[in-house]
């Protein structure tokens, strides 16, 4: 893991600042980065506006997916995933009054997910993280209609079963807003 952050004077009428932080797995399956920042300007002791973009960037070799009940076993699909999310924070603080405020929150919110490399758990608890999962080759599965079929022909059986796309596009505004009266 590390992060490092870069801050300006918060004191002032303008300040600012950048961060970046990301892990890594000792054996590469996950890595995670995240880029963002922030802009605070309080042009008056009343009035603060505030933006904080950010962008996360997720990889995992190991994502769960589903489980798939097939022949009385049970298949624990997971895949590599790749993720992007991307939000902007943006947040405005009025007050009034000494004893009156208004506060609003808003993020726009935008997150996509890709799978591929299907795989399924053969030994959870292998030491060696290769040996844990049976990866689907590209013969073995099929994507039709947003369904993926899989088929594993092996030592004269053939076991066949589907599961839905995992894939996702997520697009959300989140937000709030508080007017908040205080009484002594």
């Amino acid at each position: 893991n590390y992060w490092y952050n870069l801050n300006s004077d918060s004191r002032k009428k303008l300040s600012g600042g950048l961060n970046h932080s990301g892990s890594r797995s000792k054996d590469g399956a996950q890595q995670s980065y995240r880029f963002g920042g922030y802009i605070n300007y309080q042009p008056t002791n009343a009035l603060r506006l505030s933006f904080s973009p950010s962008i996360n960037v997720n990889r995992d070799q190991l994502q769960y997916v589903t489980n798939v009940d097939v022949s009385n076993q049970t298949r624990y699909i997971n895949a590599r995933i790749k993720q992007e999310t991307l939000n902007m924070s943006i947040r405005i603080d009025y007050i009034l009054a000494p004893n009156f405020s208004i506060q609003y929150w808003g993020q726009p919110f935008i997150s996509n997910g890709t799978y591929d490399q299907f795989k399924y758990i053969s030994n959870s608890t292998a030491e060696n993280f290769n040996d844990r999962f049976i990866i689907l080759e590209n013969e073995q599965i099929n994507l039709s209609d947003d369904e993926y079929e899989v088929i594993e022909s092996g030592e004269g059986n053939q076991l066949t079963y589907s599961f839905s796309n995992p894939d996702f596009s997520f697009v959300q505004w989140r937000s709030n807003l508080v007017a908040r009266w205080e009484y002594i």
